[in-house]
């Protein structure tokens, strides 16, 4: 472990700075997988800053997500998560076990709308239909228009 991942105790959610990855510096791409690896098995959140997304491109796709969200359920739960992980799944459908900082026994109030990287269909993992390389699920056009695009 790094010494930028040392100082983020499990309760406290890391920043995680791209620049200097983006910037090519020699070692960054190690440094930040590290930090993300801490982020990602230690406290199950971070942020992410200096990543070159632009502000409307993240304004449309939160915009895209609440009108999704804003759904009726029926409509939601047509996408439900696929074998391969990808898809909708609803408000008190899972039970999260795997905190450091939580000893969880409830049902999880958020309802999440999974989504990977985009692989085409004779990717190897694609095709194994291993979990979380897709396909993705989209809601109808006719229901979020412009959601796959934003």
């Amino acid at each position: 472990m790094t010494a930028q991942t040392e100082q983020h105790p499990a309760t406290e959610i890391p920043v995680l700075d791209m620049s200097p990855y983006l910037a090519g510096e020699p070692g960054a791409l190690e440094e930040i997988a590290a930090q993300l690896r801490h982020a990602q098995e230690n406290v199950g959140f971070y942020f992410i800053v200096n990543h070159g997304v632009s502000k409307p491109l993240i304004s449309g796709a939160y915009d895209a997500l609440r009108q999704f969200f804003a759904l009726p359920d029926d409509e939601k739960r047509k996408i439900r998560l696929n074998p391969q992980r990808t898809g909708y799944v609803p408000s008190k459908s899972s039970v999260y076990v795997t905190s450091n900082v939580n000893e969880n026994t409830k049902p999880d109030l958020n309802e999440v709308l999974i989504y990977v990287r985009d692989r085409p269909a004779d990717h190897p993992a694609f095709t194994a239909q291993r979990s979380f390389h897709g396909p993705n699920q989209w809601p109808d056009d006719a229901t979020v228009p412009g959601f796959r695009t934003a």
